[in-house]
C-alpha cells in the first residue's frame, strides 16, 4: 500500500462506529458510577470489586448467544449491555451484602462463604429464571419491530443467564480468596501485638 492512500469510513459504518464508541463510554461510566455507589454502601474498595467482576463474566454469555443464534452486534446490543450491567450487579450485591452479615454474626470466613451462597441460592435463581423467561418472547419471538428489539433481549438474556450462573459459583470463591488475605493480615497483627 502507498503511504499518499488514505482510507476513510463514511456513511453508515462511520455513524455505526461513532454511536457504538458513544455507548461503550456509557458503559464504562455506568459502570464506574455503579461502583462509586456500592463503595459508599459497603464502605470498602473490595467488596464492590468482588461484584463488579460479574460483568466482564457476563460477557462471554452475550458472545455465545450471539454466536449460537448467528446475530451481528449492533447499536441496540450496546443498548442491552448498558441493561445488563444495571440488572447483573443485584445478584452479586446480595450475594457478597449476606456473607458481610454471617462474618459479623461470628461465622468463619469458610463457612460464611458456603452459607451465603446456599441460603441466598434460591432468590437469586428465582429472579435469574423469572427475568429470563420474561425476555425470551422479547428475543426469539417474531413480530412488529421485533428486529429492533430482539438483540436487547439476547444481550440481557445471555449475560444474565450466564452471568448469575458465575455470581453464584465463581463469587463466593472469589470472596473467600479477597478475604482470606484480609484476615492473615488482622491475624499477623494480633500474633505481632
Amino acid at each position: 500500500m502507498e503511504d499518499d492512500v488514505v482510507i476513510e469510513y463514511g456513511g453508515d459504518n462511520a455513524e455505526m462506529v461513532k454511536m457504538i464508541t458513544r455507548f461503550l463510554l456509557i458503559c464504562i461510566v455506568a459502570i464506574f458510577l455503579e461502583f462509586g455507589v456500592m463503595v459508599s454502601l459497603f464502605e470498602s474498595f473490595k467488596d464492590p470489586f468482588i461484584i463488579i467482576l460479574t460483568i466482564p463474566l457476563s460477557f462471554i454469555g452475550i458472545v455465545a448467544i450471539h454466536l449460537i443464534t448467528g446475530d451481528i452486534f449492533n447499536i441496540f446490543t450496546a443498548v442491552g449491555l448498558l441493561v445488563l450491567i444495571g440488572i447483573i450487579v443485584n445478584n452479586g450485591i446480595v450475594l457478597v451484602d449476606y456473607t458481610n452479615l454471617l462474618r459479623k454474626r461470628g461465622y468463619p470466613l469458610h463457612d460464611a462463604c458456603v452459607e451465603a451462597a446456599g441460603n441466598r441460592l434460591r432468590p437469586i435463581l428465582m429472579t435469574t429464571v423469572s427475568t429470563i423467561l420474561a425476555l425470551i418472547p422479547m428475543a426469539f419471538l417474531p413480530g412488529e419491530g421485533s428486529e429492533l428489539i430482539a438483540p436487547i433481549g439476547k444481550t440481557v438474556l445471555g449475560g444474565l443467564s450466564f452471568g448469575s450462573l458465575m455470581t453464584l459459583f465463581l463469587m463466593p470463591a472469589v470472596y473467600y480468596i479477597f478475604k482470606k488475605k484480609d484476615d492473615e493480615r488482622k491475624q499477623k497483627r494480633v500474633n505481632y501485638n
